[in-house]
């Protein structure tokens, strides 16, 4: 088990009168604690978390293959669609065909 601990440490060589009184009234720290956290219990809480969180990201990882998948699936479909209608040859060509239109009538489109 690690445990970390910050404190600050002032040292008074010859305090004055007044500044010493101030010091002394206060108990010392108790240099003889223990710390109160369980630290296997908080290990079990952050792999809970962990694992949670993991789960999240395999979640939003296969929402987005998916739409990925949809958008590729859709992207091939109109591709085919535009090489389809290149192929079929646009009205007013004759695509090898001699079309003739009558003069009072309007070409069929």
């Amino acid at each position: 088990m690690i445990a970390y601990e910050l404190y600050e440490e002032l040292v008074f060589q010859d305090p004055v009168e007044p500044l010493y009184k101030l010091i002394t009234a206060f108990s010392p720290i108790d240099t003889n604690a223990t710390h109160s956290k369980d630290w296997e219990k908080e290990e079990q809480n952050q792999i809970a978390k962990i694992q949670k969180a993991k789960e999240a990201i395999q979640t939003q990882i296969g929402h987005l293959q998916q739409l990925y998948e949809d958008n590729d699936r859709e992207i091939k479909m109109m591709t085919n669609e535009l090489k389809n209608k290149k192929a079929i040859p646009s009205p007013g060509t004759s695509g090898g065909v001699t079309i003739e239109t009558n003069p009072t009538t309007k070409p069929v489109s």
